[in-house]
């Protein structure tokens, strides 16, 4: 899995926060994540990272804007085979007496919108002096999210409205230049029912990863683009919102490549890749994005004083998910350290000045910094909790001008020790609020992980468990299930996938497991299906994990014992669905619970 996309380059803008508050689109930030996600993917569009350019938010000016397009030029003139994409999300609107059109940037001024606004006159003049021959451009510019906002203040003589057919043409002028819109007209550009990515944004990322192509294909070309997005943005407006939504596409000449086609895994990669245990790998194609899970952390880290809390069940992708938080900070030239509290031995858990010092000097040590210094500055005259905001404050945050990110994985370690916990994450929320205000403090973003619900009790002003970005996993879908069994080489039907569902839900690890297994040709579909309930199939130390840790605690034993037993949902005490759930034994039903699949209900109904 070493492909490539050596000659892509891509300049992405989602203008997002505008100077202008109620003409800000949230969305086309997440939009220009999403796509930034998947063209940087090895195992999709494979564009070289330092090769793609993001503007968004406060950095989405005219200026900046312009510069991106001269940066093009200069990549285009040292590199002939050099393969563009411009994306530009945003709003866009019409001066009905002169017929100009202007895309607005964030730092556009209402009262001067037609001397500040980024003009479509000078965007093509700039455009047509990158010297590309394959360059395609995609104007997003009439969003129906913000609309009824935003036109209270529209200037007199503007409409909302695409950008026009005429401009299009203009664009695509040239050898090899192709532009896109998103609708026609006065035709709206509608955002996704969970409001979490545009309908057309969308349905591009599935163009780039291949569903658009043959069988067989090895690149996805223009035509690709055009012809899914055609079809699947009419259909999804129509489903969703019962109106019309008509893409746009100008291309005088060329279709050329923008992208590899993902290749399935040949079967000496297959035979090379990593089990299905623990953290999967940054390059690994078995890692499957959650949309808009990814792109709503991305665009968080980023941000001041940023805390992202993610929660779900072991085995369910947590720490891989965390990974990769860590690596798209590390891309935007963050400092980042990684830290799991399992790492934490019982004689530091037991004495809050011993745990934190092992804390700072972990973090220390993960950012390759000398750690004589925690000792140096802890002062036996201070509190623990002073000593280690003074020891971040001067020795890790002052002393650099980049952010830190902190990865904290495994949290509910410390929930066992309720004297640490509480003054621990009292901690946290006090830097936390800190960095709302403080120069120094802004640069310290925060990522934590855990399993369990938070069940010990915290002041509601100390816990770091009711602010911040709350990401909770959930399982894969049917068409998630699809694409991972095809990356595995496998060409299954849906009533496979289903069948196979059936028996372990959408679990991660129990899905990726079952597909290792087959691809592997370790046994069937039907073998794996009898066997999995069984000390004899793939999933027995999974299984006799869990049994041995419900043992241990009666309570737990007796309340699982009787919702294997029931074929509906019922009720059990609080703690227990509590902790049932964070095991990932159970699903919540409302008040009620049942197993989270039928390989629990099947093994657990005959051992306990």
């Amino acid at each position: 899995m070493s492909n490539t996309f050596p000659h892509g380059y891509a300049l992405l803008i989602g203008v997002g926060e505008s100077a202008v508050p109620n003409w800000s689109l949230q969305v086309t930030v997440k939009d220009m994540l999403a796509l930034k996600s998947v063209l940087a993917d090895p195992h999709f569009c494979a564009y070289d990272k330092d090769k793609i350019r993001l503007l968004h938010d406060a950095k989405a000016t005219r200026q900046n804007i312009l510069e991106g397009l001269a940066w093009l030029k200069e990549q285009a003139q040292h590199d002939p085979q050099a393969t563009m994409i411009i994306y530009y999300s945003g709003h866009g609107w019409l001066e009905q007496n002169s017929n100009r059109y202007y895309l607005l940037q964030h730092d556009v001024d209402i009262d001067h919108l037609a001397d500040t606004a980024l003009d479509a006159e000078t965007f093509t003049a700039h455009l047509h002096q990158i010297p590309a021959q394959r360059l395609l451009v995609v104007i997003d510019s009439c969003h129906a999210e913000g609309m009824a906002a935003a036109k209270h203040q529209l200037p007199s003589g503007f409409s909302s409205h695409a950008m026009p057919e005429h401009l299009i043409k203009t664009l695509s002028q040239g050898k090899g230049r192709v532009a896109f819109t998103s609708s026609l007209g006065k035709e709206l550009s509608w955002i996704r029912p969970d409001l979490d990515m545009s309908v057309y944004t969308y349905h591009l990322i599935e163009a780039l990863q291949g569903k658009g192509n043959q069988a067989g294909d090895t690149a996805v070309r223009i035509s690709d683009l055009m012809g899914y997005l055609s079809k699947k943005v009419p259909e999804s407006v129509r489903h969703f919102y019962q109106t019309e939504q008509t893409p746009f596409f100008d291309m005088t000449s060329g279709n050329f490549p923008l992208a590899i086609c993902p290749n399935q895994i040949t079967t000496e990669e297959l035979a090379d890749l990593e089990e299905p245990e623990g953290q999967v790998p940054l390059n690994s194609p078995f890692y499957m994005e959650r949309p808009p899970i990814e792109a709503d952390c991305y665009h968080a880290i980023i941000r001041p004083y940023a805390l992202i809390r993610i929660k779900a069940p072991r085995q369910m992708g947590k720490s891989s998910l965390m990974t990769r938080v860590l690596h798209h900070a590390e891309q935007q030239g963050y400092r980042t350290a990684a830290l799991s509290f399992q790492q934490a031995d019982n004689a530091r858990l037991a004495d809050l000045d011993k745990f934190l010092q092992w804390f700072c000097a972990g973090v220390t040590r993960k950012l390759k910094l000398p750690t004589h210094k925690v000792a140096d500055l802890w002062d036996d005259f201070l509190g623990s909790k002073d000593n280690s905001s003074e020891y971040f404050e001067k020795e890790l945050l002052a002393e650099f001008t980049t952010p830190l990110v902190l990865g904290l994985d495994d949290v509910d370690r410390i929930f066992e020790y309720q004297e640490i916990a509480s003054d621990f994450f009292g901690l946290l929320r006090t830097w936390h609020e800190q960095s709302k205000n403080n120069d120094i403090w802004k640069k310290l973003r925060l990522v934590i992980v855990h399993s369990k619900e938070v069940y010990i009790p915290l002041n509601i002003n100390q816990s770091p468990f009711n602010v911040g970005t709350a990401v909770e996993l959930s399982e894969f879908t049917l068409a998630q299930v699809q694409e991972l069994a095809q990356r595995h080489q496998l060409d299954w039907t849906d009533a496979q996938c289903e069948q196979l569902m059936n028996i372990v839900g959408g679990h991660p690890y129990l899905i990726r497991e079952a597909l290792y297994q087959i691809a592997h040709d370790k046994m069937t579909l039907a073998q794996l299906l009898k066997k999995a309930p069984t000390e004899e199939g793939p999933y027995a130390e999974h299984l006799r994990r869990h049994l041995r840790n419900l043992e241990q605690d009666e309570q737990l034993r007796a309340a699982i014992k009787k919702v294997v037993a029931e074929k509906k949902p019922i009720e059990i005490g609080s703690t227990e669905a509590f902790k049932l759930h964070s095991m990932g034994l159970i699903k919540l039903q409302g008040d009620a619970v049942m197993p989270l699949c039928h390989l629990y209900r099947d093994y657990f109904s005959k051992r306990l």
